[in-house]
């Protein structure tokens, strides 16, 4: 049986995916309205952003002191109130505002379920949770076309992502007390699916066992927070800028720019859903190497721009091959800096990850603006193959602490 706990999880990862399924189609139509620049989207980026890494980077202290049950809560109410405002936001600061609210109920969210996650969920529970984020994230372009298309505005999608938004954080203020602190979710009881379980892990229990030097432990954390800044940062740009580069910049037509856009979003879904067991039976790092090699190779054949088709089929295999990247890197947290420091280190991995957003991401569309948009697909390569290079690095850290 699949406890309240994981539904929940599930659901407010579904509401996490939203507003960045929506932005990246509607954002043609937003600037167009208000008049501004493709470079222009870092406003929004900057302030959820900013929202994002205050609420996260605090989220240890504000669920020791409220609980993780109400915190859950806020962060959910936030983001509804923030798709609403941006839904009926008349003037371009309106806008920002909203965005930043939306951050700020969404670094709540993220930290919370991901730090909860990290102690108590298995391999194949974190990718099924973040492969959650993923279906809000797919169904966000083709909620932004139909309404555009059948209601004549963008702001319709805003509205219903708001209404959904609202409804988890009403299922999270009733059953807020399911987040106790000493709850266990993930652990085999009469009932539940082992797939679910926590198994044993003796490369945890070796790290959790071995005690790093204080400047490896440095490196360790900071490098760790370094590494969600640069995945982000590219997991974001691919999901955000695309769209404009196969439309304004390889002039693909808009309803089939967004369907391959539409199917970057659903290829991180599913590969959450299949590499998620398959991450469980052979290792963690196993997967993250495959990951990011096959996704840098992926990210060069989308480069080449050889063909519509081809560029579709491409943006499409670097969903798939990102798709364990985030949730594995988490999950792998506790055994790299220790259990009693994860909560926090998650905290700031997931401001992290926020601020590679805004800086990576929005930066590259400032970077499109300058050069052009054809500089967007190496820029993304660029930046995968950067975020496996550190990867790499600290993983030789971690064995040499292990040792």
């Amino acid at each position: 049986m699949i406890t309240a706990v994981l539904v929940l999880s599930f659901l407010s990862f579904i509401g996490l995916g939203l507003p960045d399924g929506l932005l990246g189609v509607a954002w043609p139509s937003v600037r167009a309205e208000f008049g501004r620049q493709m470079g222009a989207i870092a406003w929004f980026l900057a302030a959820e952003s900013l929202g994002y890494f205050l609420s996260s980077v605090g989220s240890g202290r504000t669920v020791r002191r409220a609980g993780l049950g109400w915190t859950l809560f806020s962060g959910a109410l936030a983001m509804a109130a923030g798709l609403l405002l941006v839904s009926l936001a008349p003037r371009w600061l309106l806008l920002v505002g909203g965005f930043a609210l939306i951050g700020a109920g969404a670094g709540l969210i993220d930290s919370g379920f991901n730090a909860y996650a990290a102690h108590h969920f298995s391999a194949t529970a974190m990718n099924w949770m973040h492969a959650c984020y993923g279906i809000g994230a797919t169904v966000g372009p083709p909620i932004v076309t139909l309404s555009m298309l059948q209601l004549g505005s963008w702001r319709w999608a805003y509205a219903g992502a708001a209404l959904f938004l609202a409804a988890v954080s009403l299922l999270l203020l009733r059953t807020r007390r399911r987040f106790a602190k000493d709850a266990v979710v993930g652990v085999t009881q009469p009932g539940r699916s082992a797939a679910l379980a926590t198994p044993p892990d003796s490369t945890a229990q070796s790290a959790a066992a071995s005690t790093p030097s204080p400047a490896r432990q440095q490196v360790l954390v900071w490098g760790g927070v370094l590494l969600f800044l640069l995945y982000a940062g590219s997991e974001v740009s691919a999901g955000q800028l695309t769209y404009s580069l196969l439309t304004e910049g390889r002039g693909m037509d808009p309803v089939k720019a967004g369907f391959w856009v539409g199917a970057f979003w659903f290829s991180l879904t599913g590969g959450r859903f299949l590499l998620g067991p398959l991450s469980q039976r052979i290792g963690s790092p196993r997967v993250l190497r495959g990951a990011f090699a096959l996704g840098a190779a992926a990210a060069l054949l989308f480069w080449l721009g050889i063909a519509p088709t081809v560029d579709g089929v491409a943006l499409s295999l670097i969903g798939f091959c990102m798709a364990p990247i985030f949730p594995l890197l988490v999950l792998q947290t506790p055994q790299r800096v220790g259990v009693s420091r994860a909560h926090d280190v998650i905290g700031y991995q997931m401001g992290a990850a926020t601020l590679g957003s805004v800086l990576l991401a929005g930066g590259g569309g400032m970077l499109a603006d300058a050069v052009g948009l054809a500089v967007v697909a190496p820029y993304i390569l660029l930046l995968l193959l950067l975020s496996a290079g550190l990867y790499a690095v600290l993983t030789i850290v971690q064995r040499s602490v292990v040792e």
